[in-house]
């Protein structure tokens, strides 16, 4: 909790980039709270606006730079890797497996949600392209058959030459001996790879389907979180700055994952809601943040509840995590006529164009829909959002 009228010698911030607006939030000199909005902008890199407003508060000029002397602090919440993960647009790729098990995640754990239903669709998968590596451990962690090098140099040969850019790699039992992650890793190294994720390191768990998934889920994220962050450094120079866990959590900005970032803006709702109904005697509580490209709801009572494994359309992580359960419908999410029936998502019109309602030329969306019926008042609406 923030004191009240305290005078403080520098400016702390709080950013929340969601996937259709950036809020803002600073703490000034005198104890004051100032707030900003701006658009997210269609690119996710494109935060130089988020920083001119900031640069504004503070008294600095446009070409003058962020530091130490005048910022404390900034925090911050996205859900860049939730957004990423909806749409598909993480980074390219390849994963590597112990041969004989190349469609693990094509079966998974055999489950199906609707167990009659005559129309089977097949599970979605991250991974650009799967490749079979001859190795083996046993459960003990003995080796049975040792690492090719040679041949998994051919398969990564193969993967650079076709523009993937990030790797995953887990093999059967390296959660007791990851000798053959290591190695592979080594490897893989001495290509021009982004990312590489190994199962041991992201998450070393007895469970091979889940420790698979998670892997190749964090490759395929880590990529763009790194690229968010480096685009932050830009801006923010020596200012320490730490964004938002899954699990509700800060981490220093060099250190986030992207299996640690999925739900980096939710939980921070949830943080946020819990301690703001505390502090008005209320325990029990359900939390619903519409955002532009997703929703997200979660259960409270009185305290943060959390799960070890979370699945998101459809794809299953493991990592600790905020119990909160995010769906592609924000108000920005796109609706389409298949000539059958209206759908809705996974894409979103995001701030540019936005909805058809903010005259943009944009599509229909969910935030139209909402107007349409009468559940939107245009006397209140914004006017800086559009025409």
């Amino acid at each position: 909790m923030l004191p009240k009228n305290k005078t403080q010698n520098k400016w702390r911030f709080w950013i929340d980039r969601g996937g259709t607006f950036t809020d803002v939030i600073g703490y000034d000199l005198f104890g004051n709270l100032r707030t900003f909005k701006v658009p997210s902008g269609n690119n996710y890199y494109t935060i130089s606006p988020v920083f001119k407003m900031i640069k504004q508060l503070v008294g600095l000029k446009p070409s003058e730079l962020l530091n130490r002397k005048n910022i404390e602090e900034i925090r911050v919440g996205t859900t860049l890797g939730t957004n990423a993960l909806l749409e598909r647009k993480g980074s390219k790729t390849a994963f590597l497996v112990t041969k004989g098990f190349e469609d693990v995640l094509c079966i998974s754990h055999q489950t199906r949600s609707s167990l009659f239903s005559l129309s089977i669709k097949d599970r979605p998968l991250l991974y650009t392209s799967c490749h079979g590596v001859n190795e083996r451990m046993d459960s003990n962690g003995s080796i049975i058959t040792s690492l090719d090098s040679n041949a998994i140099n051919k398969e990564l040969e193969q993967i650079a030459s076709i523009g993937i850019k990030s790797v995953a790699i887990s093999f059967m039992n390296s959660y007791k001996n990851p000798s053959h992650e290591i190695a592979a890793k080594e490897i893989a190294l001495n290509y021009s790879f982004d990312h590489i994720s190994t199962s041991h390191e992201v998450s070393r768990l007895i469970g091979f389907v889940d420790r698979c998934s998670t892997t190749v889920i964090d490759a395929y994220l880590t990529p763009t979180v790194h690229k968010y962050v480096k685009k932050l450094k830009e801006f923010t120079g020596d200012i320490p700055l730490k964004i938002m866990q899954s699990n509700g959590g800060l981490v220093q900005a060099s250190q986030l994952r992207g299996k640690n970032s999925i739900l980096s803006g939710p939980a921070g709702g949830v943080v946020g809601s819990i301690e703001t109904s505390r502090q008005s005697g209320r325990e029990k509580i359900v939390c619903f943040d519409m955002g532009g490209t997703s929703t997200d709801v979660a259960h409270c009572l009185g305290k943060i509840e959390y799960r070890s494994k979370t699945e998101i359309e459809g794809i299953a992580i493991v990592a600790p995590m905020v119990d909160i359960h995010t769906v592609a419908a924000g108000g920005g999410s796109v609706v389409n006529f298949d000539g059958v029936q209206l759908k809705v998502g996974p894409n979103s019109a995001g701030s540019e164009p936005g909805p058809a309602c903010y005259k943009r030329g944009g599509p229909l969306t969910i935030t139209d829909c909402n107007l349409l019926l009468g559940f939107l008042n245009p006397k209140y609406f914004p006017k800086y959002f559009g025409k």
